[in-house]
């Protein structure tokens, strides 16, 4: 019987090459789709819940209240972790963790800057699942100067020989220590917040800077505390504890501050903190993609119940005979669900082979490493299984059921009598849900595309191009960098220089201090604080809105001279800044206070992330201090390489002992947005190959209906239509379908859109244009499609059509 049915199912293939066809491909892609979306879903999900005691480890996270925000920091500080060992029994252990960005070198030709040289706790490996290849877990990080390094980076250092007991330089401004090896680990896998090159024995701060664990030094610098409950604690008992222990340890610095606990499994998709240890996602994204995945499902499914049903009437003769002769229903259900299998079957391996030889290009739009191993994974498998089963049931059923009922008498009378027309009013809703969805995702990359664009480009009031950033990591060049400006500016191809604590666009280096206005709306101010040189607004391209840039000709503009950001004008109620005067208290000291006058008024620019709103900003001159971490220049844009190499010589004269380090500020801007431009890219393909599927069911139905009414149309043809009216006929029942998904999408695609865009502080309008263009888009592809089969129907010699008649 089986053999029966699978010669049956061959043969009708063969037969109906196109519908066939199309289906498999419509199949295949959208099974691809699905399988691309289930690995980055899986692996988003799977993020550090391979530790041995994931659902048990958590992180100590602080809110700060400022004066009109609250600050969520994903940090805290030193003396929380013995704080909490020794005051809440529901905690096991403790881990600090404190990246420290360090110079590290074996000899004078191997030498790297390390951003990723972390100092841990000695229970690092107890906690976390981080195996070691050499060395004893329990013992590795248990000295002062001892270090475990990650393979890769061993490799770097001793190539093929074994590190163990061997001698590492780590160079921490003007200091030099050695460090032993006591370890290798595996390097982290992809799926973890905890990135690290090199793990350093948090005992080591203890000897080089005391204070960092002082009990009492609630301030800095900030570090990452994780602690593992033991087994049946409730994290809503041990978080009630915190309040009580912050006001046990933290004393009068415990105002305006909190503890909380965050699970680490959380991290990646739920966590908005600041000072993330690395860039996280969205659960929202996740879900989204997941969404996305299942309707594109849902329309290679659609395709294939319509394409089987539109072809009811070709096969109610093959039923009725069958019917007649004995068969019954269940057989029939049988052999039409076999056949969907064996579709369903060649367009999973089809789809199979798409992802084998399109990973790596997933890998890159979606800044992924997975490998061939990732399908083997038992989430994957069952995942993919279950998407193959779906299929076959869901869009098998609906044709198998429906084409088993035909009542045999009345379909060998009459094929054409076979039931119909509830068919076709399903078929005409499931090509309405399947635009209505195309709409929306065309709305939605739409959105996506303007937003990141006007983020990227119109709002953020500086000019990115061509600028290049040294960090200045020695405290003797911060104090006296102004040789290596000197030297810089000498350059043909240099066009500003400027030191500063910090760059637009990438937050940091800034410092959140109060300033007493003279004559203002208000008393005081907690503003964000830049240090900057002079030329730091032409470096930048920064816009002078009021007043002057600071001038290295008037010598009060370092000792007595600030320049206000609109927001902080408008925030201290100044229609005009300029001349007004402020005193600035900073460096956590009322005694240190600098009193000024506001020299001039810089246009409003996205100095943090997009996703925030532009705040108050203030900037000073601080000559000869450790705020200065940076030198930027500004380059031409013609002979940049050239430029470049005589920096960097200027820079072996300047500081010999340190490499020269640069990188160019519109990469590291980009780098910020990274995430959001990979997601963008990734919803764009998706929703593209969503319409694309949905297109290959409209051209099979538009094949079907034009071979349905060929004798219809030979008859118009001899009476004298036009091709155009022909056309028109065979699209206009379409088009109605395609406008009455465009009305269903509109309030959906709307909704979603307004979500997403809450996301950022500066966004695009929704305006009408928008959702008419996605419209017009539809509208088009849909007319496009169909037309090829009604141009050819109407091109047709009506003789053909009609001789048998």
């Amino acid at each position: 019987m089986w053999k029966n049915y699978l010669v049956t199912a061959l043969r009708t293939l063969r037969k109906h090459t196109l519908y066939s066809g199309l289906n498999v491909a419509g199949l295949a892609v959208g099974l691809a789709c699905g399988a691309f979306i289930l690995l980055y879903v899986v692996e988003e999900l799977s993020y550090d819940r391979f530790h041995d005691h994931a659902d048990r480890i958590v992180r100590v996270v602080e809110d700060q209240q400022a004066e009109d925000r609250v600050h969520r920091m994903a940090t805290t500080f030193g003396p929380l972790a013995p704080a909490l060992e020794a005051d809440l029994p529901a905690v096991e252990q403790t881990v600090r963790v404190f990246p420290y960005d360090v110079l590290v070198g074996r000899d004078a030709t191997r030498r790297y800057q390390e951003p990723g040289f972390t100092f841990v706790d000695s229970t690092f490996f107890s906690v976390f699942a981080f195996p070691l290849v050499q060395g004893d877990p329990a013992t590795a990080l248990g000295e002062p100067f001892s270090v475990v390094l990650t393979e890769a980076t061993a490799a770097r250092y001793f190539g093929r020989e074994s590190p163990l007991g061997q001698t590492l330089r780590v160079k921490d401004d003007e200091e030099t220590y050695d460090f032993t090896v006591t370890g290798v680990a595996a390097d982290p896998p992809s799926n973890t917040h905890l990135r690290f090159d090199l793990l350093a024995s948090f005992s080591t701060l203890r000897t080089i800077y005391p204070w960092v664990a002082h009990p009492r030094n609630w301030h800095h610098p900030p570090l990452y505390t994780y602690a593992l409950l033991r087994g049946g604690s409730r994290l809503d008992d041990v978080a009630a504890q915190l309040p009580a222990l912050a006001a046990r340890h933290m004393l009068d610095d415990a105002e305006g501050r909190s503890l909380h606990l965050q699970p680490i499994t959380d991290i990646r998709l739920r966590s908005d903190r600041e000072a993330e240890l690395t860039s996280g996602s969205s659960v929202i994204y996740v879900v989204l993609f997941a969404l996305i995945g299942v309707f594109i499902l849902l329309l290679a499914g659609i395709n294939f119940v319509n394409l089987a049903t539109a072809r009811a009437m070709d096969r109610a003769r093959e039923v009725g005979l069958r019917k007649a002769i004995g068969a019954e229903r269940r057989q029939l259900v049988g052999q039409f669900l076999g056949e969907s299998a064996l579709l369903i079957g060649l367009a999973f391996g089809i789809a199979l082979l798409l992802v084998l030889t399109l990973l790596p290009s997933f890998n890159a739009l979606a800044g992924k490493t997975l490998t061939l191993d990732a399908l083997g994974r038992g989430p994957v498998v069952l995942g993919l299984l279950g998407m193959a089963g779906v299929m076959v049931l869901g869009s098998g059923s609906y044709p198998a059921f429906y084409l088993s009922r035909f009542r045999p008498i009345r379909v060998l009378r009459d094929a054409r009598s076979a039931p119909g027309s509830s068919a076709a009013r399903f078929r005409k809703g499931l090509i309405t849900f399947q635009f209505a969805v195309s709409i929306v995702l065309i709305v939605g990359a739409g959105v996506i595309l303007r937003q990141l664009d006007f983020v990227q480009e119109q709002r953020l009031g500086f000019n990115k191009e061509h600028v290049v950033l040294v960090p200045l990591r020695d405290f003797a060049n911060q104090l006296d960098y102004l040789p290596l400006k000197e030297a810089w500016r000498q350059l043909p191809g240099v066009v500003a220089v400027t030191a500063s604590s910090g760059m637009p666009g990438l937050g940091g280096g800034l410092h959140e201090e109060r300033v007493y206005p003279t004559q203002a709306a208000r008393d005081s101010l907690t503003i964000q604080m830049l240090t900057v040189d002079h030329d730091y607004a032409e470096t930048y391209g920064l816009e002078i809105v009021a007043g002057r840039d600071f001038s290295e000709d008037r010598a009060t503009d370092v000792t007595s001279g600030f320049l206000l950001n609109e927001s902080a004008a408008r925030a201290l109620g100044w229609d005009d800044a300029v001349g007004e005067t402020l005193t600035l208290a900073y460096w956590l000291d009322a005694d240190l206070l600098k009193e000024g006058t506001v020299v001039g008024v810089v246009r409003d620019f996205q100095y943090h992330s997009l996703h925030r709103a532009i705040e108050p900003l203030l900037f000073h001159i601080v000559p000869n201090s450790y705020y200065n971490d940076y030198v930027s220049a500004r380059l031409h844009p013609d002979a940049m390489p050239e430029t470049l190499a005589a920096m960097e010589r200027a820079w072996a004269a300047y500081n010999p002992d340190r490499p020269f380090e640069y990188r160019f500020l519109d990469a590291q801007f980009d780098a910020l947005y990274r995430s959001d431009l990979r997601l963008s890219r990734l919803f764009v393909v998706f929703a593209g190959l969503a319409v694309f599927i949905a297109c290959l069911g409209l051209f099979g139905l538009a094949a079907f209906a034009a071979g349905q009414r060929r004798k219809e149309i030979g008859v118009r043809k001899v009476l004298g239509a036009s091709i155009g009216s022909v056309v028109a006929l065979l699209s206009a029942d379409f088009l109605k379908l395609v406008a009455l998904a465009y009305l269903v999408a509109l309030p959906v695609a709307y909704l979603g859109a307004r979500r997403w865009l809450d996301g950022f502080a500066e966004r695009v309008s929704l305006g009408p244009g928008l959702f008419l263009l996605a419209g017009l888009v539809a509208l088009a592809i849909a007319l496009v499609t169909v037309s090829v089969h009604a141009v050819r129907a109407a091109t047709a010699d009506p003789v053909r059509s009609l001789r048998y008649e």
